[in-house]
């Protein structure tokens, strides 16, 4: 409550301006955010997941999950509680649905996943990858013929978190033996991942 006099409104209004400045400007803590650069991230994980384990999904479970069920038994991560735990690694990964689309088979998910043992940033921050981006780095392993067989190779960064390495074989791009895709250049430029039932995806950047 404000003093009466009007001396003593103003005197109390002069303070309580002192303490917003001091708050603003003093007591706020420093605010923290990495660079974003260049889409291709990388992993310190010693053991990256195989494509036919669950975490290669981007899926939320429901929260409250009985902790007991976190075993998955195949090497692969399980799901606990509105989070994905690498059982192989202790790795952390965490999905945040942003919103869905109506589609023609089921919804389309738009989300992010923050994922503990990446290295570097996306557009959405350190360590987080949008579920709509995957993109394919051209690396040159022979700078004299990069065209020629094990010239080059792509590595093919998956919103998962996963990255998949294509080996370059003088015509065309060897699969990793656990891919569930080929993958080819369009008469465009762009590096297209395409699977079994013939479905493709083209990658967001290929530099």
């Amino acid at each position: 409550m404000l003093p009466k006099t009007t001396e003593g409104r103003a005197f109390a209004l002069a303070g309580l301006f002192v303490i917003a400045v001091l708050v603003v400007f003093v007591v706020q803590g420093r605010a923290l955010a990495s660079p974003y650069a260049t889409p291709f991230w990388g992993t310190t994980s010693a053991s990256p997941e195989s494509a036919l384990c669950q975490v290669s999904t981007l899926s939320r479970v429901s929260e409250g999950a009985d902790y007991g069920a976190c075993k998955s038994g195949s090497g692969c991560a399980a799901p606990c509680d509105g989070v994905v735990i690498d059982v192989r690694t202790g790795e952390l990964m965490v999905d945040f649905t942003l919103f869905t689309t109506p589609g023609l088979v089921g919804d389309n998910m738009f989300s992010v996943r923050w994922r503990s043992m990446l290295s570097g940033a996306s557009q959405f921050g350190r360590q987080a990858l949008p579920s709509w981006e995957t993109t394919a780095e051209y690396v040159v392993l022979n700078s004299s013929d990069p065209n020629a067989n094990g010239g080059h190779k792509l590595l093919v960064r998956r919103p998962s978190g996963r990255i998949d390495t294509f080996g370059w074989n003088g015509t065309g791009y060897d699969s990793p033996p656990d891919a569930l895709e080929t993958l080819s250049k369009n008469v465009g430029g762009a590096y297209v991942l395409t699977d079994k039932w013939g479905r493709s995806l083209p990658s967001a950047a290929g530099t």
